[in-house]
Parts: C-alpha cells; structure tokens; sequence
C-alpha cells in the first residue's frame, strides 16, 4: 500500500479544570436519564477539539506499545460483532486485540455510536488521504450507511478489519495510527501484564455519569479509574465535577477515584480535597482523608496542615482516618504533638 497523506495535528490538550466546592447542592448534576442528547460532562471532549502536537505522536505510540524504532510491530486487530441500545441510542461494540512481538496479548472492547465511527475516524481519515488512496484501502469494505440500516454492523465490522490490517503495516502513518488507537481506547501498555477483557469506552460512560439513579453514578465513578491513564485531564474534571453531586456516595466515590488517576505533584487536586475535608458529611471528610497521603509525597507540609486540624475532628472515623494519614505521610510527630498537648492541658 502507498504512503498516505499528511493527517493534521491530533488534539489531546486538556479540558481547563474546575475546582468544585464538594457538599453543595447538586448543581449543575444530571437529574434525569439522557435520551437524545450528548452528555454535558467532560468525558464527551474527543482528540480533535485542540492540538496535540505531532512531536507528541511517538510518545504516544511507545505508551501503547508501538515503539516507532523496532524492528517487530504489535498486531492490531478490531471486529464489531454485536450492537444494543441504551440511552436512546444504537453503540456498536468494538472487539480489540493487540498482539505484542513478546507474546502478550491484550484483549479489550469499546463501544461507540455511529455517527461516532463517523465523525471522529472515517471522516478524518478519509479527508486526510488522498481519493485513490481511500478507494483502494477500502473498496472490499464501504463504510456503513447513514441512519444506521440494516446490515450496519457487519458493514462496520467489515471496514474496521481492513484498517486494522493496513494498521499492522509499515507504510502506515504514525499519524494515522494514534487517530486510530485513540478511537479504540487502548490501554496503556505494562510489560508483563496479563490479558484483560473490559469496557473501556468513554463516551458510553459518560452517559452513566449523568444518569438519574444514584447507584448508577456511584459504579461509574467507581470504574473511571480502570479506563482512565494517570493524569487524563477528561477524567480528573469529571470526578471534581462529581464532588458535587447530590448523593454522599457518589460524592465519596469521586474522592476515591480521584487519589487513583492524579499524579502526586498535582497541587490543584490538593486543593480540591482540602475543601472535601471541611465538608459538613463525615463520609465525605474521611474518603478526603484518605486520598490526601495518595496524592502527595511523604512530608508534604501542606497536605500535613490539612490534615492535622481533624486530629480533633467531631467525627470518629475522620480522626482515625487522618492519624493513619497523616503516619503514611511521615508525619508521625504531629499526632505525638497534639497528644502530648492534650496531656499537659490535664494536668
């Protein structure tokens, strides 16, 4: 196959975070199932909203396994085998499996729209190649047609197989590549990992973020984390967003999954938990408490300054949860401090 076009730079810069007071009203949360409509919160921002630098492409690929400078390259493969409905709409779901020039395997699925498939990878792909270029990769294989008729999924499933084998090709663009593992939700890539099987879509997700029923929210904010890498921007707004939701359960989950997916030196995320720890909700003061020390080096003075007022806290719970903290931060001597304040306030 020919070398293809020059694909325009991708899009991965982050959404711009905001700090949610965490115990308000749920203002601004989902109180209704969407039907119809995309979701409001940041999980929908897709690659092609602002530039990523193309600098940025072979970082990217090494992250997925895709070392641009080996001799071997992994072999992708996609099949959309099934679709359903939910949320008022039709997702296809995408089977993926890469195999590493080691052996190992990872096996995941993501489901999508279709005006998804649409707009986010046919389209791009095919204004970024030339005419004949498209037409002899594809000819086998058309797109699916609009208004998702039947016969949709096979179509799908037809066009998918055809690009993931001219992806396993060295005349492939880089380019083309990252548009496509970023489409698919590839995870990132661990040495040794065993093989896994779980749904990594994004978009769907956030449909469940914004559902009406608490418990839905509360397991979706629980999974974030396992679809999300360290530092996603999209991921970190969405759980700020959450420390405002109407349930203490959600509200606590979204602390927890917080402390999964930040990096340590992320000094708006302590800020952010340093506001949940002045939260009336104990529940909520407690997750706080026990995401801190996950969040920052050990020593941190501010984390410690945090934390050390909820030595005396009202609530049981919370004064162990920040004794325990404040030991894993290395700060032993504060909790001997205010003993031995307390001691000699008796006498």
């Amino acid at each position: 196959m020919p070398v293809l076009g020059a694909l325009a730079p991708l899009s991965f810069a982050p959404p711009v975070r905001r700090l949610t007071a965490a115990g308000t009203a749920a203002a601004g949360a989902a109180s209704a199932v969407l039907v119809g409509r995309e979701p409001c919160n940041a999980l929908q921002e897709t690659s092609d909203q602002l530039e990523w630098p193309n600098t940025r492409l072979e970082a990217y690929l090494k992250s997925r396994g895709f070392d641009p400078g080996s001799s071997t390259r992994p072999q992708l493969e996609i099949v959309v085998r099934i679709h359903d409905e939910e949320y008022g709409h039709t997702w296809y779901r995408l089977d993926c499996t890469i195999l590493y020039p080691g052996g190992e395997t990872y096996v995941w699925f993501s489901s999508k729209r279709l005006c998804h498939f649409r707009q986010r990878l046919h389209d791009r792909l095919k204004d970024a190649m030339c005419p004949e270029d498209y037409e002899k990769l594809f000819a086998s294989a058309p797109f699916a047609r609009h208004g998702g008729l039947a016969g949709t999924t096979k179509r799908l499933s037809a066009w998918c197989m055809n690009l993931a084998r001219s992806a396993n090709g060295e005349t492939f663009p880089p380019q083309f590549l990252v548009l496509v593992l970023c489409f698919i939700d590839t995870p990132r890539y661990i040495a040794g990992a065993l093989p896994f099987c779980i749904d990594r879509s994004m978009e769907r997700l956030a449909y469940r973020i914004e559902d009406s029923g608490w418990f839905v929210r509360f397991n979706s904010v629980q999974v974030l984390p396992q679809v999300a890498d360290t530092g996603d921007d999209r991921a970190i707004s969405v759980l700020i967003d959450m420390l405002a939701d109407k349930d203490q359960h959600v509200r606590s989950a979204a602390v927890e999954s917080l402390s999964e997916v930040v990096f340590k030196d992320d000094r708006s995320v302590h800020q952010t938990l340093s506001v949940c720890m002045e939260d009336p909700n104990p529940l909520l003061r407690e997750a706080a408490a026990q995401a801190l020390p996950q969040v920052a080096e050990r020593g941190d003075e501010f984390v410690a300054s945090v934390l050390f007022p909820h030595l005396e806290d009202v609530d049981a719970r919370v004064k162990k949860a920040v004794k325990e903290s404040l030991k894993l931060l290395g700060r032993d001597d504060l909790v001997s401090s205010l003993r031995a304040a307390g001691t000699a306030k008796k006498r």
